[in-house]
């Protein structure tokens, strides 16, 4: 399933095209719903009848609540918004069919969800989870700098090959890519960080027991999955896509 909300510098939001989409609308019609109420906004904001606080709140919520930005299409550039869960209430408001009432829900669902995992990253449990996981690839790293001279002695021709191999085997393994453990959610970093461990010590007595090289790697591997089988992982295992 297409991601409805998204992460940009700790700040939930969707855009124009996602409604368009989610909620079966041209683009065109959800950029002219969305200006509608910007417009709605800064009137309410010229009303005589409000208050100098008041004009300040409603124009502040149409700065902060509605981003307009650009995307590419066949190499042309074309308007968007992005919104918060506030803009995206106002714009959605007046869709009404039973689907549309559905996707209301979902979209709900998704921003309290993001909203839960943006606040567990910013926990110190998270943070103590990150660090002890770089300490953790860093001895699983000194491991494989050894087992990379191990493997030479048995033959080896691409042995320095070992440090990216076994990187990808624990990122494909919990099915992230390269590059994106900051933005892993706590369950999925514990679950990082145990998997290197044991490869960590896998690697370490399998080669004081004198294994081919290839074969600790299927060990490894064997085990990874195995773990992964056993351990719950969220299937939202990243706080941003």
């Amino acid at each position: 399933m297409n991601s409805l909300v998204f992460v940009k510098k700790d700040v939930v939001f969707t855009d124009s095209l996602v409604i368009a989409k989610e909620f079966e609308k041209t683009h065109r019609d959800v950029l002219r719903d969305i200006r509608n109420q910007i417009e709605y906004l800064i009137a309410a904001s010229e009303n005589e009848e409000v208050t100098q606080e008041e004009r300040k709140d409603l124009r502040k919520f149409a700065q902060i609540n509605f981003k307009e930005s650009t995307y590419i299409d066949n190499g042309r550039t074309y308007p968007k918004f992005d919104l918060t869960e506030d803009a995206f209430a106002l714009v959605v408001m007046s869709y009404s069919t039973h689907k549309a009432m559905r996707m209301k829900v979902r979209f709900i669902q998704e921003f309290k969800r993001m909203r839960s995992i943006l606040l567990e990253r910013k926990s110190s449990e998270w943070m103590e989870t990150r660090i002890k996981g770089k300490l953790v690839r860093r001895a699983e790293t000194d491991a494989i700098a050894d087992l990379i001279a191990y493997a030479k002695s048995q033959g080896s021709k691409n042995a320095e090959k070992l440090y990216m191999t076994y990187t990808k085997l624990v990122n494909k393994t919990i099915g992230i890519e390269s590059g994106q453990r900051d933005k892993a959610s706590f369950k999925v970093l514990q679950v990082i960080s145990m998997m290197e461990d044991m490869i960590l010590h896998t690697i370490m007595e399998d080669m004081a027991k004198g294994v081919y090289y290839k074969e600790i790697y299927k060990h490894c591997k064997e085990r990874a999955q195995q773990m992964v089988e056993l351990m719950y992982l969220p299937e939202q295992k990243l706080i941003a896509s």
